[in-house]
């Protein structure tokens, strides 16, 4: 029992122990860090300047404060009251116990003071491919691939981070914000007085007609539908408030270098620059100042490349109003531009300096005068691109000016910039290479053979500029879209085009060599998209066209295979067998091999259809009209004339005459042939002998009528023998004649018919072969009853069939008329 107890009291002691342990390191090192922690740094910043410079001098001697040459005091700049003023020109010692606290760089020369802050806009600017670390109260701002401005809430930390990234291996190039103070380029006055007015044609500067932009806006506002282009001016400002600007300034304007929305101009250049721009321009084209320079003058390097960054991708042609310095990170924001293909067209003067025009990558303007001589002020070198008129910009801005017109280089580069804005406009996307190609091409060469120093390429000239020499570019189908699985009756083509510029029409053609002039659909909208349906009624190969203002087509091809707008076909027979009990049967049936017939495709009324209507009985002649329908509505239609039921004809007279007194066609017919026609002729014509033949000229032989027509009954006793043509089987009130068919005749009938009468012919002499036993008087008396009786002629005749009817009297004259049968019309 005891070793137990001694083993339990010596456990717990170990433990007690190493508790005990443990709170002791804990103890110690909380002594530790309390006594090694030390007082943190403070980025506070003490005395600052309110304003931006590039050098303060404070001179004790004289108590005078200079900011870059213009008197001011401690109190302005610094802040400070007077009594703090007073006791740092105290002394030595007192001013620079006041400077101390701050980052400024200072140096002492005989009392005199100059100071200088590489780090007042708390922005340093660092090429490197990534920043990898951020410390609080620091703003990252990447302007683009490998350039970066860091931001920060003090001065003091604008300092201590600039060391600290100098030195890091990440870090390519680091530079410090410069605040530079602006050179703006001189404009130069146009007095009225001694001067004579050159016409400006309606617009406000020289430049406008000169070049010929007044017809490439013609072209634009004739063809529409221009693209919003936006120009960038990074310098002075505009006068916003101005309703010349009114609808032309873009809200993404800006203020860089004091990082807000005033663009108010900072000198009277920015407006006039932005007049020359909005005046050479079309209303489709916005202006977006973007701000770089403080009233007083002031730039930063910051202001400028952020402000370069900005345009490139807000705006489609940079207009640069400034001179300066040549500046790494400034070729770096510029070589961003040409990367991403925005024009960055720079001004030169003929002073020493002209960067950012002689950059590679800007485009550079040289300046001509009114008589396209190159100006006083121009810009000379092998940098120069370009030449553009310079003078006559009005001023529209100060009505109190005694100057009426102002000229410098800057209005030529403006020139240029509006002339990229207009190429722009239909060709939005056009790369940096486009652009300056379209602008060569149409330069008038104004010096030496080519590109020369004083000018360029020349000055454009767009005077005989046509939307074809703009417009190279088809339009492009967005949807070409149809049903071609189902019959249809008609099939809906659903056409979706859209152009750069503008559709003017469109067509959908079976001619694969293209549209007939007829055949185009103008559009009387002015639009750069198609929206159209084609209605197709027929099946085959289609070309769908569409044309934009230029002439540029696009064609696509489409095959409409199931189109179904054609009816049933009708086929028809009629049963005749059943006439001689007074009916026929007409049988019908159709066949579509599209979209088939219909259940019930037969109707004679439209009215009910069914499968039995497929069948009618008739019992009489008529037309009959039958109706099948396919499974479309497609109706077709058959008119059936039924004519074999017996009918009497019709007869007409094709010449003029009185020969025939009547003609009487049957209701006797074999197929097209009447077998009884009856022809009676003018009694009162004395008629020695007739003719029927179907050629026009008169036939030798005629049928002879005796003087003493007679009853056949009276001529039964009398046998003649005569030569006759006639065209079928001929029966008169006096002879009855057998004849070949009307074939057979010829134009002089020199055939004779046989003739069968009741007497016997042998030969052309007659003979009497039988003696009359009735008296002479009796034959007298027959022979006057006979003679006051009309020649009536019973033959066949063919319907439709020209007859000429041939008559001749007693001394031997001619005559006819003319006539023919038919079927009664039905």
């Amino acid at each position: 029992m005891r070793r137990k107890t001694r083993t339990k009291v010596k456990r717990g002691l170990i433990i007690a122990g190493i508790i005990i342990g443990i709170i002791l390191i804990i103890i110690g090192v909380i002594l530790a860090v309390k006594l090694n922690k030390k007082e943190e740094i403070s980025y506070d910043d003490g005395l600052v300047c309110k304003n931006y410079f590039t050098e303060i001098t404070i001179d004790l001697n004289s108590k005078k404060v200079k900011r870059d040459n213009i008197e001011t005091t401690l109190t302005e700049e610094f802040d400070i009251s007077k009594e703090a003023e007073d006791l740092a020109f105290s002394g030595t010692e007192e001013m620079n116990n006041l400077l101390s606290n701050s980052v400024f760089d200072i140096s002492i020369n005989d009392e005199k003071f100059t100071i200088k802050n590489k780090y007042q806009t708390k922005n340093i600017i660092v090429e490197a491919d990534d920043i990898k670390e951020k410390v609080e109260g620091e703003e990252i701002i990447k302007l683009q691939d490998g350039l970066y401005i860091l931001n920060f809430y003090s001065e003091k930390l604008t300092k201590a981070m600039y060391n600290y990234y100098k030195d890091k291996s990440y870090v390519k190039n680091i530079f410090f914000d410069d605040v530079i103070i602006n050179e703006p380029i001189n404009d130069i006055s146009q007095t009225m007085y001694g001067e004579t007015e050159i016409e400006l044609n309606g617009y406000h500067s020289l430049g406008v007609s000169t070049m010929g932009l007044d017809n490439y806006h013609k072209i634009i506002n004739d063809n529409g539908n221009p693209k919003e282009i936006v120009i960038a001016t990074i310098g002075y400002g505009v006068d916003i408030k101005n309703e010349f600007f009114n609808d032309r300034i873009d809200k993404n304007y800006y203020n860089f270098i004091l990082e807000n929305k005033e663009i108010e101009e900072t000198i009277n250049q920015g407006s006039r620059i932005a007049e020359v721009l909005a005046d050479s321009t079309t209303p489709n084209v916005k202006i977006m100042p973007l701000v770089t320079v403080t009233e007083e003058g002031y730039t930063s390097i910051s202001s400028i490349v952020k402000a370069i960054a900005y345009a490139c991708k807000k705006s489609d042609v940079i207009c640069y109003e400034l001179i300066n310095t040549q500046n790494r990170a400034i070729d770096l924001a510029i070589e961003n531009a040409f990367k991403e293909n925005i024009p960055f067209c720079a001004v030169s003067t003929n002073k020493d300096k002209n960067y950012p025009a002689e950059h590679g990558m800007t485009i550079a303007t040289s300046s001509i005068d009114r008589d396209i001589g190159l100006a006083d002020y121009s810009s000379k070198g092998d940098f120069i691109d370009f030449t553009a008129p310079s003078t006559d910009v009005e001023e529209i801005f100060n009505l109190n000016s005694t100057v009426s017109r102002w000229s410098g280089p800057e209005y030529s580069n403006a020139q240029i910039v509006a002339a990229i804005a207009l190429i722009k406009t239909y060709d939005k996307e056009a790369t940096i290479l486009d652009v300056y190609n379209f602008l060569r091409n149409f330069c008038t060469d104004l010096g030496e053979a080519g590109k020369d120093n004083d000018f360029g390429y020349g000055c454009p000239n767009f005077r005989d500029l046509t939307i074809s020499n703009i417009d190279k570019q088809s339009p492009k189908f967005t949807e070409v879209t149809f049903e071609n699985e189902t019959w249809e009756a008609l099939k809906q083509v659903k056409i979706k085009a859209e152009d750069n510029i503008r559709i003017n029409a469109w067509s959908v053609t079976r001619n694969e060599d293209g549209p007939k002039d007829d055949e185009w659909k103008a559009l009387e909208q002015v639009t750069p998209n198609l929206d159209v349906v084609s209605e197709i009624t027929e099946n085959g190969k289609y070309y769908i066209y569409v044309k934009d203002t230029a002439g540029n087509t696009v064609t696509q091809e489409i095959q409409i295979d199931k189109v179904d707008n054609t009816p049933p076909q009708i086929a028809y027979t009629i049963d005749k067998s059943k006439i001689n009990e007074g009916y026929a049967i007409i049988n019908v049936t159709a066949e579509d091999t599209e979209s088939g017939l219909y259940d019930s495709p037969f109707s004679w009324d439209k009215i009910t259809w069914t499968q039995e209507n497929s069948k009618k009985i008739v019992k009489e002649n008529g037309r009959y009209t039958v109706y099948a329908v396919d499974n479309l509505g497609n109706t077709g239609e058959q008119e059936i004339i039924v004519d074999c039921f017996p009918q009497e004809g019709t007869y007409e007279l094709l010449s003029e005459g009185n020969i025939i007194k009547s003609i009487y066609v049957s209701a006797d017919w074999t197929e097209n042939t009447n077998n009884n026609v009856k022809i009676e002729l003018n009694q009162d014509l004395n008629i020695a002998s007739w003719q029927i033949t179907t050629s026009i000229y008169a036939p030798r032989n005629f049928v002879e009528e005796p003087t003493n027509r007679a009853t056949n009954t009276t001529r039964n006793n009398n046998t003649n023998t005569q030569n006759y043509s006639l065209p079928n089987n001929i029966t008169t009130n006096s002879l009855t004649q057998n004849t070949t068919t009307a074939n057979n005749m010829t134009q002089e009938n020199t055939t004779a018919n046989n003739i069968t009468q009741n007497e016997t012919s042998t030969n052309t002499n007659t003979t009497n072969t039988n003696t009359s036993t009735t008296t002479n008087n009796t034959q007298q008396t027959e022979n006057q009853r006979a003679t006051n009786e009309p020649i009536t002629i019973t033959t066949s005749l063919e319907a439709n069939t020209t007859y000429y009817l041939w008559i001749k009297d007693a001394s031997g004259n001619t005559n006819y008329q003319a006539f023919k049968i038919a079927k009664a019309q039905i």
